[in-house]
């Protein structure tokens, strides 16, 4: 019996953008395919990551008021394919889901993303 999975995170698909994400003291980029607050899709990524790696994720590709709102977040890596992945956010809390929202809502009213999607959290495309 297959076991359905639960879509319970909005997935924001935005025009790409660089982020910065490291693991073991080595860092990488990437480009942002698709966000929430769930987690993300990434491709184009210069440093490997292997299924369940804890990485460290940096968004800083917002418009932001000034640098000190960039976001970090603690992610596991849920999916990997060539050269691009999917992490899930860990240990995440309120106020930076809530400022995640904030700039996604942001990017939405500037007309910078396109609509949200009900995305599954575990599977970041889908």
């Amino acid at each position: 019996m297959q076991q359905k999975s639960k879509r319970n995170a909005l997935r924001y698909q935005i025009s790409p953008r660089q982020i910065t994400y490291g693991r073991d003291e080595q860092n990488g980029e990437a480009t942002l395919v698709n966000i929430s607050t769930a987690g993300l899709l990434v491709e184009l990524a210069t440093l490997q990551v292997q299924l369940g790696d804890e990485i460290s994720v940096t968004l800083s590709c917002f418009k932001q008021q000034s640098t000190t709102d960039s976001l970090i977040f603690k992610a596991r890596v849920v999916r990997v394919d060539f050269d691009e992945f999917a992490a899930s956010f860990i240990d995440t809390s309120r106020e930076q889901t809530a400022f995640l929202l904030y700039l996604l809502a942001q990017e939405k009213r500037n007309g910078a993303g396109d609509s949200p999607r009900i995305a599954d959290a575990s599977h970041m495309r889908g």
